[in-house]
């Protein structure tokens, strides 16, 4: 199974990524810093080298959305939080999500947990 994980680079994405990793899947983390901002700990997974992609961009932005979740059976929008990002980053990306999959919001909160206002 491959898995995109949006918000990689915080605690609950990079525990996400590790757990899936664990289990054998490959991951795709779309990362605004890009594969210099993983945090140490995923780029040292015994797995990260052959099953973790990471790709530079903006879960807001529909191209880098549809770039990250291309061939992915799930997105995990681990985003939002206590961070510098602004308050409404995971609506918004779910709301780029629905765009990009025409799916309602009660399907895109199955995928992400996000309820978009």
């Amino acid at each position: 199974m491959q898995i995109t994980v949006l918000g990689a680079t915080a605690p609950i994405g990079m525990h996400a990524v590790e757990l899936a990793l664990d289990h054998g899947h490959s991951v795709v983390a779309l990362i605004r810093g890009g594969p210099n901002a993983l945090p140490r700990s995923l780029k040292n997974h015994p797995n990260a080298w052959k099953s973790l992609k990471v790709i530079k961009g903006d879960a807001t932005v529909l191209e880098d959305l549809k770039q990250a979740a291309e061939g992915s059976d799930a997105v995990l929008n681990c985003l939002g939080g206590k961070s510098s990002l602004k308050p409404t980053i995971a609506s918004d990306s779910t709301k780029v999500l629905k765009l990009r999959y025409n799916r309602t919001f009660a399907e895109i909160m199955q995928v992400t947990g996000q309820f978009p206002s």
